[in-house]
């Protein structure tokens, strides 16, 4: 089963969701001992050792920048991979291959989009000219391998590019929400890159945005409620009266 097929599962999505945890680096499951699954196959340890099992930290930096934390300052805290080394040192070269890219890397030059096999966001595929029958057969056979992962660079000879700087944290790019996308894509959270459960309109949070901004992007119910703020564009300046 492919990661894909995964994600089309909801009921077992929704059990790797609360009982396990992704990284680049490898993938944990532990029981929680109050879900469905749990009660038929119930927790063994008792409940002193059980409670003093946590996943693995992830790499965090010290202080100085210089040095990772040790494992027993971390153990039991939540972290994510967003300090890994190999995500630092990737970034720095997929960075300048975006600069050499940055004239077709443009809101006007993106033709289509690919799903990251890892995190589900939507990536957006440029060309610089319409894309032909043979850059449309090359990206069906990538979306088809379904091995693309954010920050990956098409093959040099297609005349594909997606922006290599992107990784699994990185939000939805705005050029997915511009002019040349948005009569065939869904709209999506600028987080999560979720199609569904997104704040509507008619929401008293995104109306009191419109007062203010011409533009609101896309955001769901989970992002909010985790507490992040949509994305605006174009402040509204009203004149003051005299």
């Amino acid at each position: 089963m492919n990661s894909k097929e995964l994600h089309k599962l909801k009921d077992l999505k929704d059990f790797i969701e609360r009982h396990g945890k992704s990284s680049h680096y490898g993938f944990q499951l532990k029981k929680c001992g109050n879900c469905p699954y749990c009660v038929l196959n119930p927790i063994r340890l008792d409940d002193a050792e059980f409670n003093k099992l946590h996943f693995l930290p992830d790499p965090i930096p010290d202080e100085t920048g210089q040095h990772y934390k040790p494992f027993d300052q971390l153990y039991g805290m939540m972290t994510n991979d967003k300090h890994r080394p190999s995500f630092a040192n990737v970034q720095g070269i997929e960075a300048e291959a975006d600069k050499i890219n940055r004239d077709v890397l443009k809101s006007g030059k993106s033709r289509d989009v690919i799903l990251c096999s890892e995190c589900f966001k939507p990536r957006c595929v440029y060309s610089n000219t319409k894309m032909t029958r043979e850059q449309d057969g090359i990206l069906l056979r990538i979306k088809e391998d379904d091995n693309y992962t954010c920050g990956d660079a098409f093959p040099e000879d297609s005349g594909l590019f997606v922006r290599e700087s992107l990784s699994c944290n990185s939000e939805v790019e705005i050029n997915y929400f511009g002019a040349a996308m948005r009569h065939f894509v869904p709209p999506c959270c600028i987080y999560c890159g979720k199609t569904e459960d997104l704040l509507d309109d008619e929401d008293d949070y995104i109306q009191n945005l419109y007062t203010m901004f011409s533009v609101v992007r896309p955001l769901c119910k989970t992002c909010r409620t985790s507490g992040k703020e949509a994305k605006t564009w174009g402040e509204k300046f009203f004149a003051k009266r005299s």
